[in-house]
């Protein structure tokens, strides 16, 4: 089967804490469900997407999937490989981002 553009992917990765990623891209995959055993096979590039971040349901954060980003399957779900490039944008204040740089002098005997 080949995947296009037009189709979005979800992979959860942790269901339990919402660990999800979801995205776009290319590729050519072949599944199957041989005895009530799902297999997927082949390589998908992303072309952009999002992944949701959540550590022990304290804190989530949404990181942007950059294009080129890859999912390898190779049969069993469990041992698919992700090569994954993700940008989380935030805002700071400068203040914080500049330290006190004035300087010291330390008085020696």
């Amino acid at each position: 089967m080949a995947a296009s553009p037009d189709i979005e992917a979800f992979v959860e990765i942790d269901k339990a804490n919402g660990n999800v990623l979801s995205g776009r891209g290319n590729g050519a995959l072949e599944m199957s469900v041989i005895d009530e055993a799902f297999s997927i096979n082949g390589d998908y590039t992303l072309t952009g997407g999002n992944y949701k971040f959540v550590a022990m349901g304290l804190v989530s954060r949404d990181f942007q999937i950059q294009d080129g980003s890859s999912l390898r399957f190779n049969g069993d779900i469990l041992e698919s490989t992700l090569d994954i490039d993700a940008i989380y944008k935030t805002k700071a204040s400068l203040s914080s981002l500049i330290a006190d740089t004035t300087c010291r002098s330390v008085a020696q005997s």
